[in-house]
């Protein structure tokens, strides 16, 4: 009996230390994760006993108690498929995520095979550009909450689906997220296939201010690897990017660099249009080089571009066709300037331009080399034009067949507009208006514009059916045929027009003209002009106001007139107070006046005055003219004598009440 006991107390305590033992082991062992969950009818929502649940990937089985629930403990941290099958009901799956130490949720709600209808819907996920199979897709009936993952072959499966309607939508990195409506039909398998597309932003750069595209900019996502240059038509694609927030940052030489934020959303590219502004130039001396853009406005009347520097101005030659305007003054630096055509509007905005310098040997050189705009409101200063072999040379243009009006060019004592023929300190030639424009030395007895022939202080050559009108020169003159303190050939009218300086020239010679042709019926005239000269050199064919006249009908000077001196050979001939010679000369209501008259010269009156008639009436002083000019307005009423709104012989001027010896023009 005893021994009985004692072996069966020994068994006991051996029971007892292996139980020990083993809770030990259980504790010792690390913590993983656990999976548990519901069963239940889909239609009566009551629990579901004896279900077979398994763990697809871990080939673990439970079964379900009374109450529909299920567990299963020390899950390794993983994603796993949770299946459920119960005779008479369909199978179902769920995907889940097991994480250590925390308890993950799997519910079932089964179907019954013989009571509820169901259906199947399958297809294939491809890679719309490539046309391969994408594995690895998520794809999920969204209304159910049932996810699947394609295989290596791209195919999804979903089975006993309860028929309906029901968006499926497909999801991977990288792609733009694709969804369909789809179908489902009981007993009925539905094919649904999905062709992906790389999500990208894309899109073309341009200049904020001239709209042209923009090419070799460096575009990148901030934070990233992605990045691209734009092409020769400014666009550019990044490709791969998947949904979210992002910042895009452009570069490019002479440009600011911007910045730009992103959304991408799932199922769209971002398409995107990025303005850069081109870094804002110093507004110094012109760097010789021509700007990326204008610093502001769009080129029409009511936003014309704004130029503050001297390459924008280079840069109007690419856009000249439109509107700009000066917002400064802008310094050229005595740097070789390349004359343009130009076509546009250009407004001065009372700016002046300054150290003009040119030396190539071209014809048609100037600010521009021809206006065929218009151009007003601001002056050119410290010209430096040296083409002695070239014609058509002036300050603001070689050729003008445009509309220049209140523009100044001022001349020092380092300035010269030097060519061969057709000079003009403000155009070369003109063959249609200029207006209300000054030219001005600091010295005008120093010889700053010069040719050969056809030279004048404002023009060197005007066509017929041209308007000049309204514009003073005081600036030396020098060239040996054909100059004028105005024009130094004209086949058109010239109205209230003043020189005041001195002209070098040997053969066609006049204070306003130097050869006035007028060309088949062209109206050739010189209307309300003034002359104050200081003629050298003459040869022949010196007149106070115009030269040499020529032309069928005649060429007139009408209320005009003429004073200073003139000298030259002593073997000069055709030297007249207002016609060297003519052809005939129509001159009206005119008189010259000179204090000095070389004595070689052939002699003529100092003083003289024109009527009606083709001579000239002289006189011994001013004194004499003026009574004749009354005399003559009391007798016959004329326009050209008209002390109301053409002469004046008393009034004010410069503020003071004088007696004017001899008469003067209103508009002085």
């Amino acid at each position: 009996m005893r021994v009985k006991i004692k072996k069966i107390t020994l068994v006991f305590i051996t029971l007892i230390l292996l139980a020990s033992s083993c809770t030990k082991k259980e504790e010792a062992e690390p913590i993983n994760g656990q999976i548990t969950g519901i069963v239940t009818n889909f239609v009566t929502n009551e629990p579901l006993n004896r279900c077979n649940i398994k763990i697809e990937n871990l080939e673990k089985t439970t079964s379900t108690n009374a109450e529909g629930e299920y567990h299963f403990y020390d899950i390794t941290p993983g994603t796993y498929t949770v299946s459920c099958t119960m005779l008479g009901y369909k199978r179902d799956s769920l995907i889940v995520t097991v994480r250590t130490g925390q308890v993950s949720q799997a519910n079932f709600r089964m179907v019954e095979k013989d009571t509820n209808p169901a259906g199947t819907v399958r297809g294939e996920v491809i890679d719309l550009e490539t046309r391969k199979p994408l594995a690895n897709c998520n794809v999920k009936i969204d209304q159910l909450n049932l996810t699947t993952t394609t295989s290596v072959k791209g195919e999804y499966k979903f089975e006993d689906i309860v028929p309906g309607a029901y968006t499926i939508s497909c999801r991977k990195e990288y792609y733009k997220t694709v969804n369909q409506v789809v179908t489902i039909e009981d007993k009925k398998t539905t094919e649904t296939d999905f062709q992906m597309q790389i999500g990208r932003i894309h899109g073309k750069i341009t200049d904020r201010v001239m709209k042209f595209v923009l090419n070799k900019c460096e575009v990148a996502i901030e934070g990233t690897n992605k990045r691209t240059i734009t092409s020769d038509e400014g666009s550019f694609t990044l490709d791969s990017i998947s949904a979210g927030n992002y910042t895009l940052l452009c570069k490019r030489e002479g440009y600011d660099d911007t910045k730009m934020n992103v959304i991408m959303e799932e199922d769209k590219d971002a398409t995107l249009e990025i303005k850069m502004k081109a870094t804002a130039e110093p507004t110094g001396t012109w760097n010789g080089k021509v700007a990326l853009a204008f610093d502001d406005g769009s080129g029409i009347a009511s936003d014309p571009y704004i130029i503050k520097t001297g390459s924008q101005l280079l840069l109007i030659k690419e856009y000249n066709e439109l509107y700009f305007k000066l917002a400064n003054d802008i310094d050229l630096g005595d740097r070789n300037w390349l004359p343009y055509t130009f076509k546009g509007n250009l407004d001065g905005n009372n700016k002046t331009i300054s150290n003009l310098k040119i030396e190539r040997n071209e014809d048609y050189l100037g600010l521009f080399s021809i206006n065929q705009g218009t151009i007003k409101n601001f002056a050119i200063s410290g010209v430096q034009i040296e083409a002695p072999h070239n014609r058509n040379i002036g300050a603001m243009a070689g050729y003008n067949s445009g509309n220049i009006n209140n523009c100044k060019v001022l001349l020092d004592n380092n300035s010269t507009i030097k060519g061969s023929s057709n000079v003009g300190g403000l155009v070369g030639g003109s063959g249609s208006i200029i207006s209300n424009c000054m030219v001005k030395s600091s010295n005008n007895k120093s010889f700053t514009i010069n040719g050969e022939r056809e030279v004048g202080g404002l023009v060197g050559f005007v066509e017929k059916n041209s308007e000049v009108l309204s514009n003073v020169v005081s600036a030396g003159v020098s060239g040996v045929k054909n100059v004028g303190g105005i024009a130094g050939l004209s086949s058109s009218s010239i109205v209230k027009c003043a020189y005041v300086g001195d002209i070098y020239v040997e053969t066609q010679g006049g204070g306003i003209v130097g050869y006035s042709k007028r060309e088949n019926l062209s109206k050739a005239e010189v209307e309300q002009c003034k002359a104050e000269i200081n003629i050298t050199g003459a040869k022949e064919t010196i007149g106070g106001i115009i030269g040499f006249a020529y032309g069928p009908g005649s060429n007139n000077i009408i209320a005009s007139y003429s004073s200073g001196t003139i000298s030259g050979h002593s073997d000069a001939k055709h030297i007249g107070g207002l016609v060297g010679w003519e052809y005939p000369t129509y001159s009206c209501g005119c008189y010259y006046s000179y204090t000095v008259v070389t004595s070689e010269l052939n002699s003529f009156s100092v003083y003289g005055c024109a009527t009606r008639e083709y001579t000239v009436t002289p006189f011994d002083n001013c004194t004499n003219i003026t009574k004749y000019f009354q005399e003559l307005y009391n007798s016959t009423i004329d326009k050209y004598w008209d002390y109301n709104n053409t002469w004046t012989w008393t009034g004010t001027a410069n503020g003071k009440n004088v007696n004017i010896s001899c008469p003067r023009l209103k508009w002085e």
